[in-house]
């Protein structure tokens, strides 16, 4: 008979847990069995197990400040102390099996969409291939694979496990468009590409490059036009349209492949393909969604195309920022917060941040001081031939300007572009005029409707006026409206940087101050969210929103601080009502037409309502059910906005549980 040892049961315990799982294994049944041993361990009159809670039972709030939390219901002990709000997030967690089986359905998927795509894909690449001997060295093998052969007509050595039939299809010519012309050659040009090696050119021989593929069949061009440009604004791109629509006529584009070479007034593959993304993904058609896909593709390889080759890199700018929207808006936010960072300084390096000046007085008179990176070296963007390309290199700087600011505010990251004292980086480029003004010479020196300011003019005190807002036609989404969109931005996102200050210091007071002082005088400016025939013009939605978040984001600084006896505590309940407000004005609105970066806003406005109706619940019942009524309005509107934007999903149904 074995003498029976006390520890015994632990150590089968922890014997049981590092066992490795097999396949067979029950996950449910593992799970019931981990919690009991937890359980077993807690020591009597105490709320949390000696080794620990297990990952997912402690409350949000304490995840979010990694404190220890003792799980205590309705709320742990370190959220009370903190005065915060205790959640607890109930929803069952995914199993790895799960998450498995969601990963194949996703790559089975894709691989359907392949094969509807390149039908011959499968029958071209399921080829045996020639298989190399057992006695082949890895040397001898990476030798085969890699070397060109010298004769510029022969096929690329087989890649083991492949048919010849697919790289022979899809092998691209020495002179191939990807490689920039003249690039053989040296150049005088320190920008210029150096010479390609043989070994990196079989390499890209290798790599399908698809983005001046044709479309699919059964997609319609025009119709992929329409609705991006439908959409445009929820984007932040502005072109001038008309002459879009004359670049992309098929007699241009018969002549542009009759002379062989690219045709510097078409749009680069890169904002076609950027463009056909978008209008998938807003087009609201499963059919289309399933593109999106191949385009994104498309649009990055046509986008390192366009900067390996220096070709119509402006474009390249407005695919980028394209793309960049696309990702937040599919919730891959990082993907998309890294590219709208580098997009945001190419651009300052192509000089697009100082334009100062819209009016047209010729190309020489249009080259800023950031647009020469090297002395004596061109600037990287040719000079605007016309007053169009003037107005559109002013709207390309504030589309990226505009995505970086809203990336950085909706992933609390730094954005990219500050607007320095340096004089290279100095942000000189005046807010955007409509299209159709630089379009029709309009601009002129010594007219009063020249200078809408920069992002300095917002911060100094003047005569309040209305008039740069207004529009002939109030639901159209200009020029003019997008001045507004980017001077609350810009208060939005100067309330945002604020809010990082830890020292309350002198320098924060004035800072403070002079935002406020910004952000009162552009909101009484503003015209009305509402005609005087009951209307809502859509265009002044955002804005507005803008305004009233950047007010909650500044004053909720000092709310917090001051535990909701400063007056800056009432501003912002004030401004959550307003938003609410505006909230039962567009419920007849349709949400496919709003902006993303509208769902920040009503986050901030969800979190002040939150919390003044767990506040009222212990004072005032009654004042507790009108927030939690004005709460639903606003989790109601996220989730219709999330039905457009899938990375809105996790922030209505956080507020929905709360």
């Amino acid at each position: 008979m074995s003498s029976h040892h006390p520890t015994t049961g632990v150590t089968d315990k922890k014997r049981k847990r590092q066992r490795r799982p097999s396949v067979h294994d029950n996950d449910d049944d593992d799970d019931e069995d981990e919690r009991e041993d937890d359980m077993q361990q807690q020591e009597p009159g105490s709320s949390l197990p000696i080794g620990g809670l297990n990952r997912g039972f402690a409350c949000m709030g304490c995840r979010k400040r990694k404190s220890r939390c003792d799980t205590n219901r309705p709320s742990c002990e370190q959220c009370i102390k903190a005065r915060m709000p205790c959640i607890y997030d109930d929803r069952p967690p995914k199993r790895p099996t799960d998450l498995l089986k969601e990963r194949i359905k996703e790559l089975e998927d894709q691989v359907k969409s392949l094969e509807r795509l390149n039908p011959g894909i499968l029958g071209a690449s399921s080829g045996s291939g020639r298989q190399p001997s057992p006695g082949t060295s890895q040397a001898a093998l990476n030798q085969a694979q890699w070397d060109s052969p010298s004769s510029p007509g022969s096929a690329p050595e087989q890649l083991p496990g492949t048919s010849s039939a697919f790289f022979a299809e899809r092998r691209l010519p020495r002179n191939t468009s990807n490689v920039r012309a003249g690039s053989e050659r040296h150049s005088s040009n320190p920008l210029a590409p150096f010479p390609r090696g043989p070994s990196e050119a079989n390499i890209l021989a290798l790599v399908p490059d698809i983005s001046n593929d044709p479309l699919p069949p059964h997609l319609d061009q025009q119709q992929l036009f329409t609705i991006f440009f439908r959409h445009r604004h929820q984007v932040y791109f502005d072109i001038s349209v008309s002459r879009f629509w004359q670049s992309v006529a098929p007699r241009n584009a018969m002549s542009s492949s009759s002379s062989g070479g690219a045709d510097q007034n078409a749009p680069h593959p890169a904002l076609l393909n950027a463009i056909y993304l978008l209008a998938c993904f807003f087009s609201g058609s499963p059919e289309l969604n399933s593109y999106e896909a191949l385009f994104l593709q498309r649009a990055r390889q046509a986008i390192a195309n366009a900067l390996e080759q220096a070709d119509r890199l402006q474009h390249s700018i407005q695919a980028a920022s394209l793309v960049a929207m696309y990702l937040h808006a599919k919730g891959r936010v990082l993907e998309g917060y890294y590219i709208s960072c580098a997009t945001a300084r190419f651009a300052v390096g192509c000089g697009l941040h100082q334009v100062e000046s819209p009016v047209w007085n010729g190309p020489s008179r249009h080259t800023s001081l950031g647009a020469t990176p090297l002395p004596g070296v061109p600037p990287l963007l040719e000079p605007p031939r016309d007053p169009t390309e003037l107005g559109e290199r002013i709207h390309i700087w504030w589309q990226t300007w505009m995505v970086d600011q809203c990336s950085a505010i909706a992933t609390n990251l730094p954005p990219a572009l500050l607007d320095s004292t340096d004089p290279y980086s100095r942000i000189e480029t005046g807010f955007p005029h409509g299209m159709s003004e630089f379009e029709t010479g309009s601009l002129q020196i010594g007219r009063s409707n020249v200078n809408l300011g920069t992002l300095r003019s917002l911060y100094i005190q003047t005569p309040p006026t209305r008039g740069p807002y207004h529009s002939q036609n109030q639901n159209v989404f200009d020029g003019r409206r997008m001045a507004m969109v980017v001077k609350a931005t810009e208060l939005f996102s100067a309330a945002w940087k604020l809010s990082k200050h830890d020292l309350k210091d002198e320098m924060f007071r004035d800072a403070f101050n002079t935002t406020d002082a910004a952000i009162h005088r552009f909101s009484n400016a503003l015209p009305s969210l509402m005609t005087e025939e009951g209307g809502v013009v859509p265009a002044y939605i955002l804005p507005r929103s803008f305004a009233l978040a950047a007010v909650i984001q500044l004053h909720w600084i000092v709310a917090i601080e001051h535990d909701h006896i400063h007056p800056s505590y009432q501003i912002c309940l004030n401004a959550a009502t307003d938003m609410v407000a505006i909230i039962d004005d567009i419920v007849q609105v349709d949400f496919s037409y709003l902006e993303l970066h509208v769902g920040t806003c009503w986050k901030l406005t969800a979190d002040v309502l939150l919390r003044e109706m767990l506040r009222a619940q212990r004072r005032d019942p009654e004042m507790a059910m009108s927030y939690q009524v004005a709460l639903g309005k606003v989790q109601d509107a996220m989730r219709r906005l999330s039905q457009v934007y899938p990375v809105l999903t996790e922030l209505w149904q956080h507020e929905g549980r709360a």
